[in-house]
């Protein structure tokens, strides 16, 4: 027997890998369920199980036993949930969470209502994979949007000097990030002891990497196994912090614990230092060494800016819902 749609309300769906601490993009989108759910969003969900515990989200699968019924189709997709409970190998359990997404369209529409479902795609994905009647897509990064955009789709940027092609219109913007977290972990200790220095790699990969001094290490790798707080204890050991990525919030998390911190700008084009300044100057963070003086004497203003920029942040999120309630849910 077909089971009737039983979730009542709007309803958001966010389209988004598992949890992952290193992955800015990846954070957002989970972070954005507790944000909305601060503004009184009750029906909030993520397309994994995998989630941040400190964050209010829950999971699309918990709602799994309301849509699947007596086919092949569903003893499936409850078989991979059942595996990937066993499953230990981050590279099995992407191929099971794949293979889970592309059965998921096929049933998750029996109970939750298409037409009160609002399903949020980071600006990565293609086409529209849940094929949802609503969708938003969050630019949380530049973006070619021609090859993955339709018309009908409501477009959010996470900053407002991401480009889309002119095809394309913004909404608005809509910005999260666990600031109060950051702000709490991410201290200057006042050491007198600090010496030497690191670099980051990162989206920079394809810069020429020869802007640091040679005894200084890489900490990609090292970075993706600490902790918030032992990255804090690092960056409070250290004297300068070189970023080859021009895009991370590590920067500021840097500078916040009182490094020297120096993005390695591109030759030239918007990502250049004038490029850089243009759309996005931190506080304490140099654009190449030219900018030395201005990060050493700005630097005390970054705390104080980040802590404004909460409020400010989290009202992006009240405009979006609003936006949602307004010109989607009408």
């Amino acid at each position: 027997m077909e089971i009737r749609h039983q979730l009542t309300g709007h309803t958001y769906i966010i389209y988004t890998p598992a949890y992952d601490k290193n992955i800015g993009g990846i954070c957002a989108l989970h972070y954005l369920s507790d944000c909305l759910r601060r503004y009184g969003a009750t029906n909030v969900y993520l397309t994994t199980n995998d989630i941040n515990v400190h964050w209010h989200a829950e999971s699309v699968f918990d709602q799994y036993k309301n849509f699947i019924k007596n086919n092949a189709t569903s003893f499936l997709f409850q078989l991979f949930l059942y595996l990937r409970k066993f499953v230990v190998l981050k590279t099995f359990k992407r191929k099971l969470d794949r293979k889970i997404l592309r059965l998921l369209p096929k049933l998750i529409w029996n109970y939750f209502d298409k037409e009160n479902t609002v399903v949020i795609y980071p600006e990565i994905i293609k086409k529209n994979p849940l094929n949802a009647k609503h969708v938003v897509r969050w630019i949380l990064n530049d973006v070619n949007a021609e090859l993955r955009f339709s018309q009908s789709d409501h477009i959010f940027k996470y900053q407002d000097f991401y480009e889309i092609a002119s095809a394309f219109s913004s909404k608005g913007r809509l910005t999260v990030i666990d600031l109060d977290k950051h702000l709490k972990i991410y201290k200057n200790n006042n050491t007198s002891d600090r010496k030497g220095g690191a670099y980051l790699i990162k989206k920079g990969w394809m810069k020429r990497r020869d802007q640091h001094p040679p005894d200084y290490p890489c900490i990609d790798k090292l970075f993706m196994r600490m902790s918030d707080e032992e990255r804090a204890s690092y960056f409070n050991q250290i004297e300068v912090f070189i970023s080859y990525d021009h895009m991370t919030f590590i920067c500021e998390q840097a500078a916040l614990c009182g490094c020297l911190v120096i993005i390695i700008p591109d030759d030239d084009g918007p990502y250049s230092r004038r490029g850089l300044i243009e759309k996005n100057r931190i506080y304490g963070v140099a654009y190449g060494i030219e900018d030395i003086k201005w990060a050493n004497d700005t630097r005390h203003r970054l705390r104080p800016h980040l802590e404004s920029l909460n409020d400010q942040q989290l009202d992006t999120v009240r405009v979006f819902k609003e936006y949602c309630e307004r010109e989607i849910f009408k």
